[in-house]
């Protein structure tokens, strides 16, 4: 059967206002009180074995698919595990949903929740966030394709090269790609995932860019990423910081695909997490966090702890939308504004160019240190 990976919190890292997690199994006992994830927490990898495509509850064919360790406690291989049920939690401007993971043996039916996996992005730690919402777990209702995805580019992106523009799905390990900063930084690893959606909410789906939606005739063509894919954003008092795609929808052309049935999506992985120019936008290679650590495979995990340290501060959603908002009205300058007149002719210009024009910084914040593609 499949093998899905799913990213794993512990119950341990977890802290409520109620009396605990194992109290009913709809979860409702949770409403008016807070879910804190612990300041230093770290997630691990759930390796579920199902013959379906959805996480569901009440599935006595859904098993672990290898002996693991989850919440301090040891288990075997085929042990039942279920999505219990779910809550949404918020921060008052934004939201999050979470899924309780029960395990027990496939004679049983215990309600033993053991830890945490989410739906699109992982909440905060550190923020007592408050519990709004609560679900019983449904058959067909949660889709493994949905549940917290690394960030990906859409196939036919073309990555800026000491050669020029090349598709990302052309490219191999080994060959060059260009930094912001012009230096090549050869590909370590590419992987390619396929997803089907069934419904229009689907966490997963991707966000398209339109051609100069973000200034300076940026993107050249269509952009199409992951939701979390991030970009090298400008706050209003010039700090370069990275955003998530699906934070800048409030800005004219960029939207969600609710109505694309299905996407492949390719990880970029370089040595560092650097930033590269993805049909001329600035972005990010894969960052080998704890997140992405968690659905990649045993290979891909170990050659991705190089890949762990972010090239520029990182944003969250809310954080994202709330600059994306700045930048409509004109309070805080467009991620390709500062490019507008050197990329009037970028597609003749060679790569190298290219990526030392993407290094500028804009012209309303002179004074600020250029932004630097990556970190030792």
């Amino acid at each position: 059967m499949p093998l899905y990976s799913l990213m794993f919190l512990d119950l341990s890292k977890v802290t409520t206002t109620a009396a605990g997690f194992n109290n009913t199994g709809t979860g409702s006992h949770l409403l008016g009180h807070t879910f804190t994830i612990a300041a230093d927490a770290k997630t691990g990898s759930l390796q579920i074995s199902d013959g379906d495509t959805w996480f569901d509850d009440d599935e006595r064919s859904q098993l672990l698919g290898t002996p693991q360790v989850l919440n301090g406690t040891s288990y075997p291989a085929e042990y039942v595990v279920e999505q219990e049920y779910s809550f949404t939690v918020s921060d008052g401007s934004s939201t999050w949903k979470v899924f309780a993971i029960s395990v027990h043996e496939t004679t049983r039916s215990d309600l033993n929740v053991v830890g945490f996996v989410f739906s699109g992005t992982m909440p905060p730690k550190g923020v007592d966030l408050a519990i709004t919402a609560t679900a019983e777990g449904t058959a067909n209702s949660t889709p493994y394709t949905g549940l917290a995805l690394p960030m990906c580019f859409g196939t036919g992106t073309r990555i800026a090269t000491p050669a020029g523009l090349r598709p990302i799905e052309a490219l191999r390990p080994g060959d060059l790609v260009l930094t912001a900063n012009g230096a090549p930084e050869p590909v370590v690893m590419i992987t390619a995932r396929t997803l089907r959606f069934d419904r229009p909410g689907a966490p997963a789906r991707p966000v398209r860019i339109a051609p100069g939606a973000l200034g300076g005739g940026l993107p050249w063509r269509p952009l199409v990423l992951s939701p979390q894919h991030r970009l090298r954003l400008w706050r209003a008092d010039g700090q370069a910081v990275l955003g998530p795609a699906a934070g800048l929808c409030a800005l004219p052309g960029v939207r969600r695909m609710t109505g694309r049935r299905q996407v492949r999506y390719l990880h970029l992985l370089l040595a560092r997490h650097a930033l590269v120019l993805a049909e001329g936008v600035i972005s990010e290679s894969l960052l080998g966090g704890d997140l992405v650590l968690a659905h990649l495979g045993p290979l891909a995990r170990r050659l991705a702890q190089g890949a762990r340290d972010p090239a520029l501060p990182l944003l969250d959603m809310a954080a994202t939308r709330a600059l994306a908002q700045a930048m409509r009205g004109g309070l805080a300058p467009l991620p390709g504004a500062d490019q507008a007149s050197a990329f009037a002719s970028a597609r003749d210009l060679p790569a190298t160019s290219i990526a030392r024009v993407a290094a500028m910084k804009p012209s309303r914040s002179p004074s600020r240190t250029p932004c630097v593609s990556e970190v030792s």
